[in-house]
């Protein structure tokens, strides 16, 4: 599997992911996570804030970022980047854990997409 088809698939993943679970695969307390104007907002574990809810996610785009400017997720990105940077393990990897908690229906792959992307997955991580 080529890069930019990666990318591809992996943008497709992000758009089915609920920020619920999200926040769940994040070991974070839900119940300080605080909606607000249509926006999430959490206590940023990247850079382990307790005082302000920095970090904000978007659910109608699937995107995250910290208001506290010398975060490294004061830039945007996906969820599946946030997952990324707060577990500290590659992106490849948090796609495969994605595909082994939801499947492929949930996250609105085909069967044969999901297989690839497990194939891809293994490659990068070095899991086979």
């Amino acid at each position: 599997m080529k890069e930019q088809e990666f990318s591809a698939l992996c943008a497709k993943i992000n758009g089915a992911l609920d920020v619920r679970d999200v926040i769940d695969l994040l070991d974070y307390n839900a119940d300080k996570a605080i909606q607000s104007g249509g926006l999430w907002r959490l206590y940023c574990p990247i850079h382990n804030e307790t005082v302000f809810r920095t970090l904000v996610i978007n659910p109608r785009r699937n995107t995250y970022f910290c208001e506290y400017s010398a975060c490294p997720a004061h830039q945007p990105g996906d969820l599946i980047e946030l997952l990324s940077r707060v577990r500290q393990i590659h992106k490849a990897e948090v796609v495969l854990t994605l595909l082994k908690k939801f499947g492929t229906e949930k996250l609105r792959l085909t069967v044969e997409q999901g297989k690839l992307l497990k194939a891809h997955t293994h490659r990068v991580i070095g899991k086979v």
